[in-house]
């Protein structure tokens, strides 16, 4: 059968042969916008997932303080719907106490275009104010204009670890700095002491971080196997009963003491806490006792 298009003019062949070209081109370039648009969507669920999805707040704010962008975890935070954010003055969910921080902190971020990272607190949309840690960083737009992104974390339940943990220190050395007798702090394994009151300071001598540092070993010279043997103990049982020891006051003098310890555990750390008790005029009139008494004794015998 004979093609009819063999009778068509050159010119009109030609034709037909282009737009047949140009056909298979367009029908290719459509496809490549297909894959596009299917990557662009993909794209789009990853930086939903990554972004709007994160654990932490994310923002991102114009130089004048604007939220441009905001996640869902911000919005959360704040107790608010996601969109609502945008636009807002991010200091509007600042404690008023902290806005100078946050004037700070972004004022040296855009001087410096260097990372900074603050802690304030902000106030949700209920009026609850919690502590927060901002780390920010600077990038640009679209156009050109200089805009930062900001990482928001809650941070109250370290904070209220900090303020129990440091309440729970003051009442320590509370306890430590208003004892009638001489306190030493030392670590169980090293012996390196830790912290002595101002009444040890006074009995004997040795003032830290003046005369630090200070170890077991230098204070209990005379005594240092018998005291290693005794805490060794006291690590099994908890406790240390009292002890005569010999301890070396800072003028060079030997004391006579009696301690107990007590095992701490502070900060992730094994302690003794010992109280010392300064002896040496009981033992001396213990030692003129019993030499009298041996006297008596030879003198009776030799009667």
């Amino acid at each position: 059968m004979t093609n009819p298009e063999e009778s068509w003019p050159e010119t009109a062949r030609c034709l037909l042969h282009e737009l047949r070209v140009h056909q298979i081109e367009l029908e290719l370039q459509n496809e490549e916008l297909r894959q596009t648009q299917c990557d662009l969507e993909k794209s789009r669920e990853r930086y939903f997932d990554l972004y709007d999805l994160a654990p932490v707040g994310y923002a991102t704010l114009s130089e004048a303080g604007l939220i441009l962008e905001a996640n869902l975890a911000l919005a959360d935070l704040l107790g608010v719907e996601g969109r609502t954010l945008k636009g807002q003055a991010f200091t509007r969910y600042i404690h008023g106490a902290d806005q100078d921080i946050f004037y700070q902190h972004q004022k040296t971020l855009f001087r410096s275009t260097e990372p900074q990272t603050s802690e304030l607190r902000l106030r949700n949309q209920n009026g609850t104010i919690f502590w927060s840690q901002l780390d920010s960083s600077v990038t640009t737009d679209t156009n050109g204009k200089l805009i930062c992104r900001i990482v928001t974390i809650d941070i109250s339940e370290r904070k209220n670890s900090e303020a129990t943990l440091s309440e729970s220190e003051a009442r320590y050395r509370a306890l430590i700095e208003q004892s009638p007798e001489s306190v030493l702090v030392c670590d169980s394994e090293s012996g390196e002491v830790i912290e002595v009151n101002s009444r040890f300071s006074e009995q004997f001598g040795y003032c830290l971080p003046v005369d630090g540092p200070l170890k077991l070993a230098s204070l209990f010279g005379h005594d240092q196997q018998n005291i290693r043997d005794r805490l060794d103990k006291a690590k099994q049982l908890g406790v240390l009963t009292p002890q005569r020891l010999r301890l070396l006051h800072k003028n060079g003098m030997l004391l006579h003491v009696e301690g107990t310890a007590t095992l701490v555990h502070y900060c992730n750390r094994t302690l003794f806490a010992m109280t010392l008790r300064d002896v040496t005029e009981a033992v001396h009139l213990e030692q003129v006792n019993r030499h009298d008494a041996q006297l008596a004794a030879r003198v009776q015998k030799a009667l």
